[in-house]
C-alpha cells in the first residue's frame, strides 16, 4: 500500500523537475499563484507552502510585488555548518594562497623596545623580537 503524498509535495517536486530539466531558465519568472492553483487544481495555500518551501531551499526567490522566479545558483549553502575560509575557496574552484605586499623588520633596542616610527593608518603586530607591518588591501 503507497503512503498518499501531500499535494503541496508534488507540486514542489514537479516545479523541481522543472527546473532541474532546464524548463525553467535563471531569473525566469514562475506561473503565478493563480495560475499554478489552476494548472494543479489546488489551494492557494498549497501553492504558497511549494513555493515557500522552495525558496527556502534556494531554488526560488520573490520579488514583492513582481513575482517568483528562478534563482540562478541553485548549489545551497549549509548555514549551520562551519568551513574554514580555505575550504570555501577550493569549494569555488579557485586556489587558496596569501601574497607579502610589504615587509619590514626593525631592531630591539637595549631596554627591550622596537625603534621605529608607527603610522596610525597601518596595523602591527608584535611576534618575539620582530614587529610586524600589516596594511589592509
Amino acid at each position: 500500500m503507497e503512503a498518499k503524498v501531500p499535494k503541496y509535495y508534488s507540486l514542489k517536486r514537479d516545479l523541481v523537475k522543472k527546473i532541474e530539466m532546464g524548463d525553467y531558465q535563471e531569473d525566469m519568472p514562475i506561473l503565478s499563484e493563480r495560475e499554478l492553483m489552476e494548472t494543479y487544481q489546488v489551494s492557494r495555500i498549497t501553492v504558497r507552502r511549494a513555493i515557500d518551501e522552495l525558496v527556502n531551499e534556494g531554488y526560488l526567490y520573490k520579488i514583492q510585488g513582481k513575482g517568483t522566479y528562478i534563482k540562478g545558483d541553485t548549489s545551497n549553502q549549509d548555514l549551520f555548518s562551519i568551513s574554514s575560509c580555505t575550504e570555501d575557496v577550493l569549494r569555488l574552484g579557485k586556489r587558496p594562497g596569501r601574497r607579502v605586499c610589504r615587509q619590514k623588520v626593525w631592531q630591539q633596542t637595549v631596554n627591550g623596545q622596537m625603534h621605529c616610527k608607527l603610522q596610525k593608518e597601518i596595523r602591527y603586530s608584535a611576534w618575539g623580537a620582530l614587529l610586524w607591518q600589516m596594511r589592509n588591501l
